[in-house]
This record gives C-alpha cells, structure tokens and sequence, in this order.
C-alpha cells in the first residue's frame, strides 16, 4: 500500500467523521463533480483530480494524497451503472484536462 493510502486510513480513523458518512449524491457536471450530503455541498473542477483507482468494493476518485471520494461499487444499482459513471467521469476529465 503507498502512502497515499495510508494517510486516507489514517485520517479515517481520526476525529470527527460525521461529514464522511450517510448518504451522500455525486452528480457530474460540466464544471466537475459535485457532492451533496446533509453536510452541504463540495464542488470539485475536473483540474483538480489526480486519480481514479479501484477495487472490488470501492472506486477512488483522489484529489490530493490527503483528499478525494471513497465510493462503495455497491452505490450503483449495477455493474453497469458504475461502469457508465466512470466512463463519464473518465470522458469529462479528459475532456477538461487536455
């Protein structure tokens, strides 16, 4: 595991947690993603996101070592939902970034 993980475990485990949990909606827009939770609302530009990882149960979007979206495959109503949000995301971001 990098570092990069293991510092996003760490913060985890740390403090209060309350923005992190609960129902969360991420919506892609023109600009980037957009999250909205009961905590409010986090605007992230295309620019600003450095990776997208994944694993069986989760799919990274990282902005910084110490930031991103942690989002449960389990989210998406199917295999196929999730691979259509990542292909707009993927598309989107390059679109931006180039």
């Amino acid at each position: 595991m990098n570092d990069s993980w293991v510092n996003i475990v760490k913060v985890i485990n740390e403090g209060d947690n309350s923005s992190l949990t609960g129902e969360h909606t991420m919506m892609i827009t023109e600009e980037g993603l957009v999250e909205k939770s009961s905590k409010g609302e986090v605007k992230t530009p295309w620019s600003s996101i450095t990776q997208i990882r994944e694993t069986d149960e989760h799919l990274f979007i990282l902005v910084s070592a110490m930031s991103g979206y942690v989002i449960p495959t389990s989210a998406f109503a199917d295999v196929k939902a999730l691979q259509q949000f990542k292909e707009k995301v993927n598309a989107a971001r390059a679109e931006k970034t180039s």
